[in-house]
């Protein structure tokens, strides 16, 4: 397996998964404002996740 554990964000993960990755390990993309000591904001996951979903034809994440 080969995931993508750094610079994962809404506009790269479609390339990272299209690039045969399996997976991505997703952090600060996630937290609000960018910054690694904020909460997970839960708008950025929802994007993130759409982002993969529609790079991916949405069947892993079902």
């Amino acid at each position: 397996l080969v995931f993508v554990g750094s610079g994962v964000t809404n506009e790269t993960v479609a390339d990272c998964l299209e690039a045969g990755a399996d997976g991505v390990i997703v952090g600060t993309a996630l937290k609000r404002g960018g910054e690694t000591t904020n909460p997970v904001s839960g708008e950025r996951v929802e994007g993130l996740v759409a982002a993969a979903r529609a790079a991916n034809s949405g069947d892993e994440f079902e």
